[in-house]
């Protein structure tokens, strides 16, 4: 249902899910995510998707720009199970499209992916969306090197493998709410 619900997500930004499931251990997804438990009323299920239906759109999502599948896929569901909403780009000119569409705070995007011309290409992104953090990743910048990303242009660097609790330190502190409901402004940009 998590991978579905990413799918969706992906392919159509905004769409509301609501999760179900007769398992009483393991079941729920999460906190943040609209779950009911069967068995259920037919009033039950009408009143939680009018409360879901009700409730204001998600503003931002995270964006996980990879050419691997299987790298998408691995951040997504860690995102996901996180409770941040995540749209998917398999190259440059997906990247592009998802950043110009809106609603993402923050973008995971590799170095080596087709259509993107290296650092410059990262920064011009950057440069055209101010308000998304970038995270920087490269399998270059190895497994438990952070790298400079002040240097670089962007708001973070991440090495290649990451481990599931550094990408997700990275973001919350990316996307932490500051004092006065605003957002870290330590980006280099």
């Amino acid at each position: 249902g998590r991978v579905l619900a990413g799918r969706i997500e992906s392919l159509r930004p905004g769409t509301k899910v609501l999760f179900m499931s007769g398992y009483t251990t393991g079941g729920a997804p999460g906190a943040s995510v609209p779950f009911l438990q069967k068995p259920f009323t037919p009033e039950t299920l009408t009143r939680k998707v009018r409360e879901i239906l009700a409730a204001p759109a998600a503003q931002s999502a995270i964006l996980v720009a990879d050419d691997v599948p299987q790298i998408r896929r691995i951040f997504s569901l860690i995102l996901s199970e996180a409770g941040y909403s995540v749209v998917e780009a398999a190259d440059a000119a997906e990247t592009r499209q998802s950043l110009r569409a809106g609603r993402i705070a923050l973008a995971l995007i590799d170095l080596n992916m087709p259509g993107l011309e290296g650092l410059e290409d990262v920064r011009k992104l950057g440069s055209d969306h101010p308000d998304v953090k970038i995270v920087l990743m490269s399998a270059a910048f190895g497994p438990t090197s952070s790298g400079n990303p002040h240097a670089l242009g962007v708001d973070a660097v991440l090495g290649k493998p990451v481990q599931p609790g550094v990408l997700l330190d990275v973001i919350h502190r990316l996307l932490a709410p500051q004092p006065g409901g605003n957002r870290p402004s330590e980006s280099p940009r």
